[in-house]
């Protein structure tokens, strides 16, 4: 189709924005554009009997990196630009503009033809790996490890990013072909992308995204070739430690992605190896000490650890090596006495209670605290210590080695080994020795104990008037005065009078309830079972009472009869019961009741209860 554009002009913010602007009348230009798909390589042709317009251009896409083609005009005579179309699929649009200035001068273009169109993707392009197996040795591998792109027709260039930031670009066979990968470096090398280009593009551009379409590949191939292994140590010297040996905080890394086997060897300073090769996960302290007498440090002198990187696969192996040097001395300095303090002592064993120290100190890696625990007869019988190996519950490590450190120690009145302990009293000393084997510090806990479960009965009196209950119920023709009958300091009397008959025509009743409380002692484990009594007398030679409890345990008044008030004055013991449900509580209660009838008077002055507990006994 051909479109004729008259006074068309639009100063447009930047050499190449893409944006459509206001228009202005320009003169004597014709365009003519492909309508439809675009596709390969399209052609606009121009014509101007304007002389002011000596150039015209076409982009297409938008920025950072339009497709921009341009030529200088005739006047009077069309003129051909070939658009290259590769990558832009969807929606773009499409400018035509023309300049006043020729091609190679810089101008403010003019819009002189904006269209938006459609255009279907191109078929992808398909990759195949052929890999000699990951990782990848080079360059031992390098022609092995291949990739085959299969698209309709273009040239292609591989783009991969290394995992050091870098992008490399490789200039690849035409569709169909097989290439070596561009492969370097050492760890994951990322396959992005692949660019599919027209004849005559270079990587330069393709680095631009001129022209180019780009497919996504995203594979990985982790590569081998210098394993970069580094080697650091924040110890100055060495650390002379009577138990293992010499001691250096060594630190070793190869290149991230890499899975190698890392060992070390010490070498004296005549190149004699004195020490290893042992295997090592490449971080933390290293022991140097005497392989033929363990525990025992190396002569003083100079002293050089290797540190050795090893992959294999298969026959290939790579192998890289790092040292450090090891001034060793046996010279130790002199004390320097560190701070510990106990805190938070629970002595007793109480079934699966343990008993518990908590030891405040330094953090300082050079000293070790250990907790000993022993019989009566100064037998060791458990310990644990501070640091890496700490057993006890926590042992909190501050950041900051200049911060105290907590270690909460907690003996379940065992032996180290898990043996379970007799009942009895024992004895725990905190030790703490320096990394020259010198005990520096010992701190004495004192006794710990292991308890027994013993059966105890503790009696407690009551006053009557300061435990009755709120929801006692007397009958209606029936009192309860505090004092009772007899004006005893506390008393409460239960007094039925005959004269009331109820609905049922039967003599009236008196119902006094008393709630008996025992605040539970820090030994006590559990109530088994308690007897209540009541002293007091009736108002008159042979009247009667008794005495009930509920049996719910607080869920609901479930009352059985459990004794009788007769006689004269003095103690009337009831039967004992089992403690009900509801006493595993701090307290242990009894629910009891005094009741008459029939015109019977009773005048209580004190209770008693004998509550029988299992308690923890030293």
């Amino acid at each position: 189709m051909r479109t004729s554009i008259q006074g068309l002009v639009v100063a447009l913010c930047a050499t190449f924005l893409l944006l459509p602007a206001p228009r202005a009348e320009a003169a004597g230009v014709d365009v003519d554009i492909p309508t439809g798909t675009w596709s390969g390589v399209e052609t606009v042709t121009f014509t101007s009997a304007d002389p002011t317009v000596q150039s015209f251009a076409v982009q297409i896409g938008g920025a950072p990196h339009p497709v921009i083609r341009a030529a200088n005009a005739v006047p009077g005579e069309p003129v051909e630009v070939q658009v290259p179309t590769w990558g832009f699929h969807g929606r773009w649009n499409v400018a035509a503009t023309g300049c006043s200035v020729p091609v190679d001068q810089q101008c403010s273009p003019s819009v002189l033809y904006t269209r938006t169109f459609e255009q279907d993707p191109a078929d992808a392009v398909a990759a195949a790996f052929d890999l000699p197996g990951e990782p990848v040795f080079l360059p031992e591998e390098a022609d092995d490890a291949r990739i085959t792109l299969t698209s309709p027709g273009g040239r292609h260039f591989l783009v991969t990013r290394t995992e050091y930031g870098g992008r490399e670009l490789s200039d690849l066979v035409p569709a169909g072909g097989s290439a070596p990968l561009p492969l370097a470096g050492t760890g994951p090398i990322d396959i992005e992308s692949v660019a599919r280009c027209p004849e005559g593009v270079t990587p330069g551009l393709v680095r631009l995204g001129t022209s180019c379409e780009v497919f996504p590949i995203g594979r990985t191939v982790t590569v081998v070739g210098n394993l970069g292994l580094s080697v650091s140590t924040s110890s100055a010297g060495a650390i002379i430690d009577a138990q293992d040996g010499t001691s250096v905080d060594i630190r070793a890394r190869v290149v991230d992605g890499l899975a190698a086997e890392l060992s070390y060897e010490l070498l004296d300073s005549a190149d004699r190896t004195v020490l290893g090769p042992v295997a090592w996960p490449g971080t933390g302290d290293v022991a140097v000490f005497d392989p033929n007498a363990p525990g025992v440090a190396l002569a003083g002198g100079d002293h050089t650890l290797e540190v050795t990187a090893t992959i294999t696969k298969g026959d290939l192996v790579r192998t890289e090596t790092a040292t450090v040097p090891l001034a060793l001395t046996t010279d130790p300095p002199p004390v320097d006495l560190p701070s510990y303090w106990l805190s938070g002592i629970a002595r007793d064993v109480r079934g699966d209670r343990p008993a518990s120290v908590s030891v405040g100190g330094t953090n300082d890696p050079r000293y070790l605290g250990t907790l000993h625990v022993t019989d009566a007869a100064g037998n060791e019988v458990w310990t644990a210590r501070t640091g890496p190996d700490c057993r006890g519950d926590s042992c909190q490590m501050a950041p900051d080695p200049n911060e105290p450190a907590w270690y909460d120690f907690s003996w379940p009145g065992t032996t180290t080994a898990g043996a379970r302990l007799r009942a009895g009293e024992y004895h725990a000393v905190m030790t703490v020795v320096d990394a020259w084997g010198r005990t520096v510090e010992v701190a004495d806990v004192g006794s710990l104990y292991i308890d027994h479960l013993e059966t105890v009965t503790t009696t407690k009196r009551y006053t009557p008037a300061s435990t009755t209950w709120a929801d006692s119920i007397i009958g209606r023709c029936s009192s309860s005065p505090k004092p009772g009958p007899h004006g005893w300091a506390g008393s409460v009397g239960v007094l039925s009078l005959s004269r009331c008959r109820n609905t049922a025509g039967r003599y009236d009743w008196a119902f006094r309830s008393f709630l008996l409380e025992h605040r539970k002692a820090p030994d006590q484990q559990r109530l088994i079972s308690y007897q209540v009594a009541a002293y007091g007398a009736p108002v008159r030679r042979g009247m009667r009472g008794g005495i009930v409890y509920d049996a719910s345990g607080g869920r609901g008044p479930v009352w059985k009869n459990v004794g009788t008030l007769s006689g004269g004055l003095g103690w009337h013991t009831a039967a004992r019961v089992a403690a009900p449900p509801g006493n595993e509580g701090t307290n242990y209660f009894a629910l009891v009741q005094a009741r008459t009838t029939s015109g019977n008077k009773w005048d209580i002055r004190y209770w008693r209860v004998s509550w029988t507990h299992r308690a923890w006994r030293r």
